[in-house]
């Protein structure tokens, strides 16, 4: 038999044209790719700094609405409690009897009588006004000279005939007595014959009318001072740039600007011509706020209805100033994505440099490989991936060097193996013959062997059968010892249920017993209010006595006292009859509370011992859970045990088969044995004539290896 041997002369040659590597600048691209990664992960900080900017300009809106309304509304209640005032004040001097009096007398009455009258009605006009400081002036406009102004201006020319067809006046007359705010009175300033200026920022107009008949008698006019307003409006702070405006009903307007230059002078719009001011006053909203267009800006506007007057504060805010504090956000923002662009641009540079230097190194070193010389192995400091790459490959070149060494000295070795198998071979033809006398023995004993093996096959089958049985026993006891650990799960459960009701239970009734020492505690605590209520009642009954005994003593002029006397007499015996029912009733739950909680604490010992046993119960319980549990593992592990016999009980049966088996056919074999040493004589010598071929293989392998640089 002749053995083919493939022939690896040109195993190497196919190497020796190496693999071309093309466009390493390419690897610039990495740096790119790191480039753009990085920039891709400044998104979120743009993100997360246009949120922010939004969420605090939303804030500080919110806040500044919150905090100008809140500010609004103290001015409001100062203004409503100075306009209450002044509202008293006109009522007072429209019901004065000196003002009624002097008002209604007519112009043909003694003089004396005028100028008494007169004089006393200018006494109580200059009290009000000398206790006041924030009334401005009080004017009283009627006919025949009997007007009347605390200021000192002269007014000859004003009479209440004269301005008495203006329109604002016929809508105050028609409304009865009820009096008006505005912010202005031309009919009465236009008149004054010296009048050069005076402000007024709000002005009371109110009809007096004859208490008796209603006839129209005057107008009261009551200014308030212009430095009461300012001042308010001034201390209403809204910041840099902003507004503060008070409107009144017929759309005078005093205002103050917050600005750097703190001047007023540059308020050129009427903000009671814009729209947003007219859907303002013809809205139903008290107070409110919402951003418009205001001198060609965006602006927060502001507002608060004063009570019923028709004034209304107003403030306007320009959403730069607001936003001011929040643009730093924006601008820090800003900076912060450019150094994080220009970070990551150099920084990706760095690392596609440093990657490129580590790719170089290691291609260089590869493509040495590839054409046979493994003296180049790569070499880095790095520590990350690159590193590890670059010291794999190195590991791999140094392998593939050892390589060759050890295929080198295997070749020799096949070499002067090859002329040891050619001299063992005729050794092992002389052996052939003896093992040929050999096989013949061999024979005669698998015979003997044959008969043996048989009578140990009946053996084994009686065996199995008890086997058998004793696991179909043991499996019945698995079972039965399977339920008893369900039972016991259950019981288990059933048990650790109880133990929680019963828990739950004494719970409740140490809540009870709290509960019930909580309505003792109270019950004497309304023990004790009600002896003080029965002693209030007692000193009641004698002060209604003594009261009594004084009315009869006044006679006629302390009956009626004397009745009601009688009556809280009546009320305190009352009350002490009900305190005395109160008290009885208090002592009656008092000790039934008692009672109740001398059974609770009963009912908390008997629950204690319940938990106990019940407690005891959950342990034994455990323990007889433990115990089936144990025991299924072991039978579970008998189990085990006896399934494990029965297949080796098999393989041991089918064995000593096998072996009765080959016995027989060794016997065959043995025959077969004997004319086939005849042809392996004929095959040891083609080995020898292979083992020949064979070294001159392996001299031409090691000339192939030999073309390898290795260290």
């Amino acid at each position: 038999m002749k053995v083919a041997i493939n022939k690896p002369g040109n195993f190497i040659r196919k190497f020796k044209n190496p693999i071309k590597v093309k466009g390493l600048n390419n690897l610039n691209k990495i740096g790119i790719k790191l480039v753009a990664i990085s920039l891709a992960l400044i998104i979120p900080i743009i993100l997360l700094g246009t949120i922010s900017y939004k969420q605090a300009s939303e804030a500080v809106t919110t806040v500044a609405e919150n905090s100008t309304i809140q500010t609004m509304k103290q001015s409001e209640k100062y203004l409503s409690v100075l306009i209450d005032n002044i509202e008293s004040i006109s009522m007072q001097i429209f019901t004065n009897a000196d003002v009624q009096k002097y008002y209604s007398m007519e112009a043909e009455i003694n003089a004396y009588e005028l100028i008494t009258a007169r004089g006393n009605v200018d006494k109580f006009l200059s009290g009000i006004y000398m206790a006041n400081k924030y009334i401005a002036d009080i004017v009283i406009v009627a006919n025949n000279s009997k007007t009347y102004t605390t200021s000192g201006y002269s007014n000859y020319q004003l009479t209440l005939d004269s301005i008495i067809g203006t329109a604002n006046l016929k809508e105050i007359i028609d409304a009865g007595g009820k009096a008006f705010w505005l912010g202005s009175h031309p009919e009465i300033d236009n008149k004054r014959t010296n009048y050069t200026s005076m402000k007024y920022p709000m002005s009371l107009v109110r009809p007096i009318k004859n208490l008796s008949t209603g006839e129209l008698l005057a107008m009261l006019y009551i200014d308030i001072k212009s430095d009461i307003i300012k001042n308010l409006l001034e201390e209403i702070q809204l910041g840099n740039n902003s507004e503060i405006h008070l409107i009144s009903p017929d759309n005078q307007d005093v205002y103050h600007i917050f600005s750097e230059e703190n001047s007023n002078d540059t308020h050129d719009v009427n903000i009671h011509e814009q729209d947003f001011f007219q859907s303002i006053r013809n809205g139903e909203e008290v107070s409110g706020s919402f951003i418009h267009g205001y001198k060609g800006k965006d602006h927060l506007i502001t507002f608060y209805k004063i009570g019923k007057t028709g004034f209304i504060i107003l403030g306007v805010v320009p959403l730069s100033e607001l936003y001011s504090q929040t643009r730093r956000i924006a601008v820090f923002t800003t900076v912060l994505v450019i150094i994080a662009v220009l970070f990551s641009i150099v920084l990706g540079s760095i690392t596609a440099l440093s990657m490129n230097k580590s790719i170089n190194s290691i291609i260089k070193s590869i493509t040495k490989a590839a054409s046979g010389d493994l003296t180049e192995i790569p070499q880095t400091k790095r520590r990350d991936e690159f590193g590890v790459l670059t010291k794999s490959i190195a590991y791999m070149i140094q392998n593939m060097s050892n390589l060759i060494k050890q295929t080198m000295i295997i070749s020799n070795r096949v070499k002067e193996y090859a002329i040891t198998v050619s001299d063992t071979s005729q050794q092992v033809s002389a052996v052939s013959q003896e093992v040929s006398r050999a096989i013949q023995e061999i024979s005669e004993g698998a015979a003997s062997q044959a008969n043996d093996a048989e009578q140990s096959v009946l053996y084994m089958s009686n065996l199995a059968e008890g086997i058998n049985n004793v696991y179909e026993s043991a499996t019945v006891i698995d079972d039965v010892s399977k339920k008893a650990l369900d039972l016991t799960q259950v019981g288990l459960v059933s048990v650790e249920d109880l133990n929680k009701k019963a828990g739950e239970t004494t719970a409740i009734i140490n809540t009870i017993i709290s509960d019930i020492q909580a309505l003792d505690s109270n019950s004497k605590i309304i023990g004790k209010i009600v002896k003080v209520i029965d002693e209030i009642a007692d000193q009641t009954n004698l002060l209604a006595l003594n009261a009594a005994i004084e009315a009869a003593r006044a006679g006629d002029a302390g009956r009626g006292f004397a009745v009601v006397a009688g009556e809280v007499r009546k009320l305190a015996e009352q009350s002490l009859n009900a305190t005395r029912e109160i008290g009885e009733i208090i002592a009656s739950n008092q000790e039934q509370t008692s009672k109740v909680y001398q059974r609770a604490i009963a009912s908390q010992d008997i629950l204690n011992s319940q938990n106990e046993a019940v407690e005891n119960t959950v342990a034994t319980f455990n323990n007889i859970a433990s115990h089936m549990q144990l025991l299924h593992e072991k039978l579970e592990d008998i189990l085990a045990r006896i399934t494990q016999i029965g297949e080796e009980k098999d393989l041991s049966l089918q064995s000593i088969q096998n072996i009765s088996a080959v016995s027989e056919e060794t016997a065959a074999s043995t025959e077969e044995i004997t004319a086939s040493t005849q042809e392996q004589l004929s095959s040891i010598e083609q080995l020898a004539a292979n083992a020949y071929e064979l070294g001159q293989e392996a001299q031409k392998l090691s000339d192939e290896i030999n073309k390898f640089k290795i260290l």
